[in-house]
């Protein structure tokens, strides 16, 4: 008998339906219309009979989509598809693992699987030292976006950085991880043991 697509999906709503009589789910199967009747003689039926559902032409249920529900699915995918996109940004524009920890919490090994994927190679080590133009023109774009910290950063931001300032997203996050140090010993208080220094 031909297999086909009304037989499938018997066979899945059956196999559920088998689940539901296996954990004692008798909610679940009263969300598909099933009443005492139907039950118990569904009872009666085993794997092996789901099998002679192959060529049925029909459904046994009447199946009807909750918009509400399939539209938070595809909302889902769609944040996950942008993730996914502004993953492989980061990753074949050489963006340093603490950015991808950051945003998405991806190890080292992660961040390997993904470079390989996407055929990139990360350089090791510290970035070279910024030009004082790339520094400049680096700040000054930062300095834009609003953000007080780089934990506030998102992915959207790295890559506006990237594309006004035409600077690897490497030395970017050095620039900007630097200045973000620097303005913090700053602004900390001066210790007694500063203070007698600065005043010899």
């Amino acid at each position: 008998m031909k297999n086909t697509k009304e037989s499938r999906l018997n066979r899945a709503i059956f196999q559920y339906v088998m689940e539901c009589l296996s954990e004692g789910d008798l909610d679940g199967l009263r969300s598909l219309g099933f009443d005492r009747r139907d039950i118990d003689k569904i009872s009666g039926v085993n794997a092996s009979d789901l099998h002679r559902l192959h060529g049925l032409q029909f459904h046994v249920v009447a199946v009807q989509l909750d918009h509400d529900r399939f539209r938070c699915f595809l909302e889902h995918i769609d944040r996950i598809h942008e993730e996914m996109r502004a993953i492989e940004y980061l990753v074949k524009n050489d963006a340093p693992a603490p950015i991808l920890r950051g945003l998405y919490g991806l190890g080292w090994k992660e961040c390997r699987v993904y470079r390989a994927l996407h055929c990139t190679e990360s350089h090791i080590g510290r970035p070279r030292e910024a030009a004082p133009e790339e520094a400049w023109k680096v700040l000054g774009a930062y300095r834009s976006l609003g953000k007080e910290t780089t934990d506030r950063m998102t992915a959207a931001d790295w890559k506006t950085l990237h594309e006004r300032t035409g600077v690897p997203l490497r030395l970017i996050w050095q620039i900007v991880s630097d200045s973000a140090r620097s303005a913090s010993n700053s602004s900390r208080p001066c210790s007694d043991a500063q203070h007698s220094a600065l005043a010899q």
